[in-house]
């Protein structure tokens, strides 16, 4: 759905010259809205009746425009009507020298008694008379022929202008904008393209509204710049939204479709972009009357088309996608559509019905709420590859706008609307300025309350003393919620071992031998990298990284002079990339995994002690076990050997020889069971704990008249480790010893 290979970069003729061209389209838009800005502010000081006019071309009268403010005395209750046809003003006719051929026939019955006079000149002179000064007009309202008595003339000052010429302007240059940046990130990519030159075309559309006030006779004829902004243009606009749905859609079919009819829908309507410019230079000749009702009919049939057929693609395109991304994309730009729908409809009703509604002016201010969606759809799920502070400044100056939009709504009968924007656009630069560049929407798209947060829950995951398989878990889920990561790997650094072993879903599937300097090199650049850089490499050779799961940083997992491990983050649902600001933030969460990390193995050799301990001391009585054995005992042994020996060469000795070899084999004895306590006895080690308890049992039988009942299970053999048994065999040989000397006298 992105702006990638697959949407096509081919080295087409056509798609060079659109490449080329755009950045000149796009400067003659804008150049058109602010000379539309100068006309006006050459009208400074001339007198205007309380209305904005503007020049019918389709029944050459002049009528009252929808870019009048809601507030303007001209439009009080029971004084005009925004798009009331101006027939005469005071008796007089406006425009003496126009050919009325619209059609209603019953414009040629009418007759201004004063004759005619241009309405600048009629409002310079009554102007230049007595204060205050008040107009009559005979208009037709909705097929109706009424005088409307009582109209103020009033000066054009600045503030005049403002409240006309923003609106339409700023959704002009709110396009431009965001239409620059995805044409900046990508100009070979075929949706940066083609949205790029639907925006333009919208822009257009709307710079060319900066002309429909008329308060002065300079420069009142702009045909020319509606020849050059809007009528080429109209034609185009539904096949361009078309052909962009189409490419803004991961269904398989409905690509196809688009495809398909594409070619033949841009060779149509560039058809009736020729017809139409035909028709408009050709305005008071019957071949351009005759084209008129076609190229209208052609540009209306074609919006509706392209829009519905757009309405139903994205719609399908959100219910049959299977990736998370596409979804968001797809339901941003179905909320884009559904208010541009609203907005339009407003502006069929103004055209063809005459019922505009009342805040008709500052439906353009709106309009910018449909830029801000697309703003934010490019910034948080990178709708056409592009990231860009422009677009973070933006989405300040529409936040600002729809504020004032809805503080004007409940106060517009007390004041103004430029009071108000201006008021929230100061407001606005203000927080700007205090909090930096850019700071305070970046802050609720990404940056610093939300980095909070997420550090905040992320010490919550991994706080406490958990297991390293749970940590590990935990942290790659906070990292997959909270920063929109499509995969991480983790690895994690066997100190003990000397080996790094990589977890899969909390169980280690993987370990690789390190390099004796891994540590080291750690240590020595604890910060995350970027995948694409040079120092990532040893990263990507060392832990295997598969093509088939792409890491787009590593992030090594040091504290406090340790090395930990390593995390490789994919990359994110989105499509965003990872900027400066979000390698801070992993890199705090780094941190704060491999402390956790460090505590899990601290607790966990705390929680071994005691079993160290009964393993040192194990060891510690094998080894003198041992040392009785090989010397003491081997001793005592060779000693009676040879008093054997001496017995036998000497009779007379034999009785104390033997006393002495008797008090031997004692002592021997006695050895013997010193070492059979001190170390377990092999047939324990050997067999296990039932045998060797058994084993104590018929010895004691055999020594002693003590009758010995038991009822040894071997499941409590197989529940309990070998240091347990070498215990409970010590436990239960001493319980018979004592039993033994208890009992015997």
């Amino acid at each position: 759905m992105t702006a990638t290979t697959s949407n096509g970069r081919s080295p087409a003729r056509s798609r060079r010259l659109v490449q080329r061209a755009l950045p000149a389209l796009m400067l003659l838009m804008l150049l058109g809205g602010f000379l539309g800005g100068v006309r006006l502010a050459l009208a400074l000081g001339q007198p205007f009746p309380g209305v904005s006019l503007m020049w019918r071309k389709e029944l050459k009268l002049l009528a009252v425009s929808w870019a009048t403010p809601s507030d303007w005395p001209g439009l009080d209750p029971g004084k005009l009507q925004v798009n009331d046809r101006i027939l005469c003003i005071d008796g007089y006719q406006p425009s003496p020298d126009s050919v009325v051929y619209g059609l209603d026939p019953r414009y040629a019955s009418i007759t201004c008694p004063q004759g005619g006079k241009e309405y600048f000149t009629l409002f310079r002179e009554r102007f230049d008379g007595a204060r205050p000064v008040f107009l009559e007009f005979l208009v037709d309202r909705s097929g109706a022929f009424i005088t409307v008595p009582g109209v103020p003339l009033i000066e054009f000052t600045l503030v005049n202008l403002a409240e006309v010429f923003l609106p339409s302007f700023l959704l002009g240059l709110g396009l431009l904008a965001i239409g620059w940046v995805v044409y900046r990130a990508n100009p070979e990519t075929e949706i940066n393209l083609v949205f790029t030159l639907f925006v333009t075309i919208v822009a257009g559309l709307a710079m060319n509204e900066s002309y429909a006030g008329r308060f002065s006779a300079l420069f009142a004829d702009t045909r020319l710049v509606a020849l050059v902004m809007v009528v080429p243009w109209m034609p185009l606009l539904g096949v361009v939204f078309f052909h962009l749905t189409g490419l803004l859609t991961d269904q398989p079919r409905l690509m196809a479709l688009t495809r398909r009819v594409s070619r033949p829908y841009y060779f149509l309507s560039g058809l009736f972009s020729l017809v139409g410019i035909v028709a408009y230079v050709m305005s008071d000749q019957p071949i351009g009357v005759a084209l008129d009702w076609p190229f209208g009919l052609f540009v209306a049939v074609s919006c509706v088309l392209a829009i519905s057929w757009g309405f139903i693609s994205l719609v399908w395109t959100w219910r049959a996608t299977s990736s998370r991304r596409v979804r968001h994309q797809t339901g941003l730009i179905l909320a884009g559509v559904t208010l541009s729908i609203g907005l339009l409809i407003s502006y069929i009703a103004f055209f063809f019905f005459n019922a505009a509604f009342r805040y008709i002016h500052y439906a353009p201010y709106l309009g910018l709420g449909m830029v801000g969606i697309m703003a934010y759809a490019i910034l948080r799920y990178q709708l056409f590859a592009s990231k860009a502070r422009t677009l973070t400044v933006l989405l300040v100056v529409i936040g600002c706008v729809l504020i004032a939009n809805l503080v004007y709504l409940a106060l517009g009968s007390i004041t103004g609307f430029l009071p108000i924007l201006v008021t929230a656009l100061l407001t606005g630069l203000a927080l700007e300025v205090r909090r930096g560049p850019t700071s305070f929407f970046t802050r609720l798209l990404r940056r610093e309350t939300l980095d909070y947060q997420v550090v905040t829950r992320f010490s919550q995951r991994v706080g406490g003393v958990h297991p390293i398989e749970v940590l590990q878990l935990e942290a790659r889920q906070a990292l997959q919620a909270d920063l929109d990561v499509e995969r991480v790997s983790v690895w994690l650094f066997d100190a003990d071992h000397r080996q790094l072993d990589r977890f899969r879903e909390g169980i280690v599937v993987d370990s690789i031998d390190p390099p004796p300097d891994f540590s080291a090199y750690l240590q020595a650049q604890p910060n995350p990298i970027n995948a694409t850089l040079p120092g990532a490499t040893a990263y990507r050779v060392l832990l295997r990284s598969d093509p088939a799961n792409a890491v787009d940083l590593w992030v090594p997992l040091v504290e406090s002079g340790q090395a930990v491990g390593v995390l490789g983050l994919g990359p994110r649902w989105t499509g965003e990339v990872y900027d400066e600001q979000d390698v801070q933030l992993i890199g705090i969460l780094a941190r704060q995994l491999a402390l956790a990390i460090l505590n899990a193995r601290h607790w966990a050799r705390l929680q071994a002690m005691p079993h160290l301990i009964l393993q040192a001391e194990e060891n510690e009585r094998r080894k003198i076990a041992r040392e009785l054995h090989d010397t003491i005992l081997q001793f005592l042994l060779v000693l009676t050997y040879n008093l054997d020996d001496l017995r036998e060469r000497q009779g007379e000795l034999a009785p104390e020889i033997e006393h002495w070899q008797d008090r031997i084999s004692a002592e021997a004895s006695q050895l013997r069971d010193l070492m059979s306590y001190l170390r377990a006895p092999e047939l324990l080690v050997q067999q296990g704990l039932i045998a060797s308890l058994q084993a104590w049992i018929d010895r004691t039988r055999r020594d002693t008249p003590i009758t010995i009942q038991t009822d040894l299970a071997a499941d409590v053999e197989r529940a309990v480790s070998v240091e347990v048994q070498v215990t409970l065999y010590r436990v239960f040989r001493e319980a018979i010893r004592n039993a033994v000397v208890t009992i015997q006298p």
